[in-house]
């Protein structure tokens, strides 16, 4: 990657430099226009038609090591969502244990009123 390639990235958030390392030399290879198109693809939200003119530009090998990376960040967002649906069932666990004990509660102390 070019010095002055690399200085762009650092210039940028810390949020898009891995991007930007990832992509770089392929968004250097583009002329103007498809620049310009893959800006408003991105600006659009059609991030499939994005990816697609940058895949077009990679080798077989990038593609292979960016199919590994989002491999591993998926494993890890399903990884996530495991847990958070755990403490979800926990949660609903507990509120139904809670109203089942008012339930009872209410049996026992006013059997009369049911």
């Amino acid at each position: 990657m070019a010095k002055v390639l690399k200085d762009v990235i650092e210039s940028l958030p810390e949020e898009f430099r891995s991007l930007a390392e990832m992509y770089g030399d392929s968004l250097l290879a583009f002329s103007y226009d498809r620049l310009s198109s893959w800006v408003i693809s991105v600006t659009n939200g059609e991030y499939v038609t994005a990816y697609k003119m940058i895949a077009e530009g990679m080798t077989t090998q990038q593609l292979i090591d960016n199919q590994k990376r989002l491999n591993t960040e998926l494993e890890e967002l399903n990884k996530r969502n495991a847990r958070e649906m755990e403490v979800q069932r926990g949660m609903v666990r507990e509120a139904m244990v809670i109203g089942l004990m008012l339930m009872r509660s209410a049996i026992i102390e006013q059997p009369e009123q049911l």
